[in-house]
């Protein structure tokens, strides 16, 4: 499995989308319940204009779990598929839910800029 994620992963580095959007499909099939697989499909999907078809990917890679750095973007670019699927409100609470979840990862990486800072100084 991890091998096949690499290999999609630079399928998408080095610009064949559709190849890596297949692949990751295809992951995402057999291997439903790992959540980066179903992220990474999602993001395959909407980088070749499926954003709607992206969604249920977004949601799943949501319910089991992403590490907290991913969720901020993820629950943005799930607002664009919701909004491309005409669910505004959906769409407009992801979207808030991300930029709320992007606030405090900014305050989490400012305070520890401060205490790396005060460590130097010390």
């Amino acid at each position: 499995m991890e091998e096949q994620l690499n290999q999609a992963m630079t399928l998408r580095e080095n610009g064949e989308l559709n190849k890596s959007k297949s692949l990751l499909v295809e992951l995402a099939e057999i291997y439903p319940f790992y959540a980066s697989i179903n992220y990474e499909c999602a993001q395959s999907l909407m980088l070749v204009g499926k954003e709607s078809e992206a969604v249920p990917y977004f949601e799943q890679a949501l319910r089991l779990g992403l590490p907290s750095e991913a969720l901020a973007d993820t629950y943005i670019y799930l607002s664009q598929g919701y909004q491309v699927i005409g669910d505004q409100e959906r769409a407009i609470e992801a979207f808030q839910k991300g930029n709320q979840l992007k606030q405090e990862q900014n305050k989490l990486e400012q305070h520890q800029r401060a205490v790396d800072a005060n460590k130097v100084t010390e």
